[in-house]
C-alpha cells in the first residue's frame, strides 16, 4: 500500500510538467487526497507504538492477609523489578507478610 501511494505522488509530480493549465488543477485535488492517504497510513503505523504505552498493569491481592503486588511497582525487596508481570514471579514467591505461596494470590 505505501509503495502504490509513493509511485502515484511520483507520476502526478511528473504529469504537471507536461499538462495544460485546466489539468493541472485536477491534479492538485489528487495530489491532496494522497497526501491525505499518507496522513492516515503515518497515523495507522504510529498507532501500535501508542497501544503499547497504554498496556495496563495488574494488582494482585494475597487472600490471605490483603497484601498487595502491583506489575508496576515490583517488588524490589524481593529481588523482582518494576515492570515484571505476576506469571514472570518466580514461582516460590512468597507473600511478605503472611508467608502463602502466590497460588493465594487474586487478580484485584
Amino acid at each position: 500500500y505505501y509503495n502504490i501511494v509513493i509511485i502515484n505522488v511520483l507520476n502526478i509530480l511528473s504529469l504537471i510538467k507536461i499538462v495544460r493549465p485546466p489539468t493541472l488543477r485536477l491534479i492538485y485535488i489528487n495530489l491532496l487526497t494522497l497526501s491525505q492517504c499518507y496522513a492516515i497510513v503515518t497515523a495507522e503505523r504510529a498507532a501500535p507504538a501508542a497501544c503499547k504505552k497504554e498496556e495496563s498493569t495488574m494488582v494482585y491481592v494475597c487472600d490471605v492477609c490483603g497484601w498487595e503486588y502491583d506489575e508496576e511497582a515490583g517488588f524490589p525487596d524481593a529481588g523482582i523489578e518494576p515492570g515484571t508481570k505476576w506469571e514472570d514471579v518466580p514461582e516460590d514467591f512468597e507473600c511478605p507478610l503472611c508467608g502463602v505461596d502466590k497460588s493465594q494470590f487474586s487478580e484485584q
